[in-house]
């Protein structure tokens, strides 16, 4: 019974009925049933709180407004906080739906941090899963990308992710649940649509519902490989990846089959965290198949070069002016956090010993720096040595220091333990680190 399976997935959060859950629905089907579902739950758990957003991306003129306009109502009378956005800054892409998909899940994010959300929770379905590991199969895929969306990915959750489409259209004329159907889904224009529409009858046709289950299986393994093989990458980054005058050098052994898949996972993070942008299981595959064919250098991607050494390479970064972040800074009064951030854009620090007003600048030669749990300061370029930064990442990570010039933050790796919070602190305050475009 679908409504089981729903309260299966929230009972799978402790004391979920205390919890403040913000809801995204479009208005159709798979997140009209969703918020109904919610609302049924609030009723037999007061204390649950629920938020609604809903996000116009202005693409068809009418249909947008009466999808605003039902979750509005909804929400109204059933007296449910409602958040409406616009996609008034949207720019020309070649990939609608992703642009679409990112732009929502940016102000989801904003949202849920404005009014103090526990969870994000989305309407993605059976359906969506399997659509998205074929459009993978055929667009880049490996041994670890295969792995399927989880019941629970951090704060946000998808509590429909077992029910398939069909199932939810039952359930939902059973029970009552208007929903508006968006025309762009008959459109066989998207890649995801033609898999929808083209594809998939051909297979129910040949295998009938079996290849459901073997490509969840595939997905499952995939997803296992992938914790195996992450787990394990922090303990290779520290053994094998030191700083070198010249770059980075990376220790290399390619006597085994099993030591190249592992190099290329390896190798495909550590590139990703450099440039930022997802590097790729073919380009990192390619890194590690010239390292087996003797040649001494080889261009990466226009961004890097790679010299032979021993036992390994050296990795040179030959962009000479890689692109600086802009970043601003926010500060919010905050309450004693239940868990505490390890190397993330935001920290929680004592008020009172954050002498204000903050700047952000970047590491220059000579910097000191006082990280939690040491009695002096020591020198940053040492700090970044022992947290084996890049070298080109250093020039690039954000620095917040107070009004005396003292830096109290390298963010996304260490606070001050000037500004530690300790069990005397009277004043909590957050502070956020974002990346933003100068005017």
């Amino acid at each position: 019974m679908l409504q089981d399976s729903f309260h299966i997935s929230l009972s799978s959060i402790p004391d979920f009925t205390r919890k403040h859950f913000l809801v995204s629905v479009s208005g159709g089907l798979d997140s009209m049933v969703l918020l109904e579902l919610f609302h049924q739950t609030r009723q037999q758990f007061p204390s649950l709180q629920l938020s609604v957003f809903h996000f116009n991306h202005l693409t068809r003129p009418g249909e947008n407004e009466a999808e605003w306009n039902l979750v509005d109502s909804f929400c109204r009378k059933n007296s449910i906080p409602f958040y409406g956005e616009t996609w008034s800054d949207k720019t020309e892409s070649g990939n609608f739906q992703d642009e679409a998909r990112k732009a929502r899940s940016l102000r989801l994010n904003v949202l849920a941090e404005k009014i103090n959300t526990d969870f994000i929770c989305t309407a993605h379905h059976a359906d969506d899963q399997l659509e998205t590991i074929l459009y993978r199969l055929f667009t880049g895929a490996s041994l670890t990308n295969l792995k399927s969306m989880s019941l629970r990915d951090g704060n946000r959750i998808h509590p429909l992710i077992g029910i398939t489409r069909k199932e939810l259209q039952v359930w939902a004329v059973k029970h009552g649940v208007l929903w508006l159907e968006d025309s762009s889904n008959a459109s066989d224009h998207y890649d995801r649509n033609r898999i929808r529409h083209q594809f998939i009858p051909v297979l129910e046709t040949l295998f009938g519902s079996r290849w459901r289950a073997s490509l969840l299986l595939l997905a499952s393994q995939s997803e296992q490989v992938s914790a195996v093989l992450n787990q394990s990458y922090p303990t290779w980054k520290n053994s094998s990846v030191h700083n070198d005058p010249s770059g980075l050098k990376i220790e290399f052994d390619g006597n085994s089959l099993y030591n190249e898949v592992f190099y290329t996972f390896y190798l495909e993070r550590l590139l990703s965290e450099l440039t930022q942008i997802s590097f790729g299981w073919k380009r990192a595959n390619e890194l590690v198949s010239w390292l087996k064919s003797g040649k001494r250098r080889k261009s990466i991607s226009g961004i890097f070069s790679a010299e032979r050494s021993q036992n390994g390479f050296i990795l040179i970064r030959t962009d000479k002016n890689p692109p600086k972040k802009n970043w601003k800074l926010t500060i919010k009064p905050s309450e004693k956090p239940k868990v505490w951030p390890e190397q993330q854009l935001y920290i929680y620090a004592d008020g009172d010993k954050v002498i204000q007003p903050l700047s952000i600048r970047t590491w220059k030669n000579g910097d000191r720096f006082q990280p939690v749990g040491m009695e002096k300061p020591v020198k940053l370029s040492d700090f970044f040595i022992n947290r084996k930064v890049p070298i080109e990442r250093k020039h690039q990570l954000p620095l917040v220091c107070d009004s005396n010039g003292q830096i109290i933050w390298v963010g996304g790796l260490e606070l001050c333990e000037s500004i530690k919070v300790t069990s005397s602190a009277t004043s909590i305050i957050k502070l956020t680190l974002a990346p933003h475009e100068k005017n």
